[in-house]
């Protein structure tokens, strides 16, 4: 039996980790970006999406201050809607940003 030394593994340890967010965090922005209409309405698509998640903040970019303006008024009831849908993601804090494209 041979030993492994701990300064060997640790970086795979760590990278594992990173990967396996990296995973989680493609995961949460496909799932939201494919329930934008059930949250906003169809006029949503296209104008609000997922663009990030990181350590409990999901990043939505919008297209104009208006629909920045939505995403404001609606965060308690899409807090509400993405506890239900990602469980395993209860605190989410949003942002947005406007984005032109």
């Amino acid at each position: 039996m041979s030993f492994v030394k701990v300064k060997d593994v640790l970086p795979k340890i760590a990278d594992m980790s990173e990967e396996s967010q990296a995973m989680e965090a493609a995961f949460v922005v496909e799932v939201v970006n494919g329930k934008i209409g059930e949250i906003f309405g169809e006029k949503a698509v296209g104008n609000v999406k997922a663009v990030r998640y990181k350590s409990g903040v999901l990043t939505l970019g919008v297209r104009s201050g208006a629909w920045g303006q939505e995403v404001r008024m609606r965060s308690a009831a899409m807090h509400s809607f993405f506890v239900l849908l990602l469980p395993n993601h209860p605190r989410f804090k949003i942002y947005f940003t406007v984005f032109v494209s």
